[in-house]
């Protein structure tokens, strides 16, 4: 049996929040997966806007490649496959500085952590 954590809030998302994204797979008494991501809440602009209401999205602020390993590539929408390596190419861009910087090997591991993944 899969378990959900449904939360309920009160409190309405606002600019400058973070909050964290937390896909995951659980089996009862057996093991559970999680991948989570701390998400800041930002306002952005839209072609529409809907009653000068404003719209709101989210950045990732957590930069850790996702397990390569744990990922079935064939389960993956094309949209999900994009999104996947800008996410990794976002962590490559942002670390690879100041990984040059400390520590070369960790630099290769993370190069290796964010190469594309593809359907082929």
């Amino acid at each position: 049996a899969l378990l959900r954590r449904i939360a309920s809030a009160t409190t309405a998302l606002k600019p400058g929040m973070t909050v964290t994204n937390e896909p995951g797979y659980y089996e009862t008494g057996k093991f559970g997966i999680r991948i989570e991501n701390v998400m800041l809440i930002k306002s952005t602009e839209t072609e529409h806007n809907f009653g000068s209401a404003g719209w709101m999205t989210f950045e990732t602020v957590t930069m850790v490649p996702i397990q390569k390993k744990l990922i079935n590539v064939s389960l993956l929408s094309p949209s999900e496959l994009e999104w996947l390596n800008n996410y990794h190419q976002e962590c490559l861009e942002k670390l690879s500085p100041i990984l040059a910087k400390m520590d070369p090997k960790a630099l290769r591991w993370l190069q290796e952590a964010c190469s594309p993944l593809s359907h082929n």
